[in-house]
């Protein structure tokens, strides 16, 4: 099985990859079921036109170190005037 940082890695590698983000910060990476697959949760900054907030994600690594799921989903915005 892949370790807890591989998996870690591999999470926010994806992320970058696929959105682009100045940073990625990952606030729990933790085992799933099936218990052999990582589940990794976090956030990324995003700019909008009129504002700044973040968007979320939730990835599973199997135990291959492949991503067998992954979903982003929009976070909180901070509208500016």
């Amino acid at each position: 099985m892949v370790k807890m940082e591989d998996a870690e890695r591999i999470a926010v590698d994806f992320v970058k990859k696929k959105k682009n983000p100045q940073s990625v910060n990952v606030s729990s990476v933790v085992p799933s079921v099936p218990a052999d697959h990582w589940e990794v949760k976090g956030s990324y900054p995003v700019q909008i036109t009129h504002g700044a907030g973040s968007e979320h994600f939730t990835i599973e690594i199997d135990k291959e170190g492949n991503v067998a799921s992954y979903k982003f989903e929009p976070g909180f915005f901070i509208a500016v005037a």
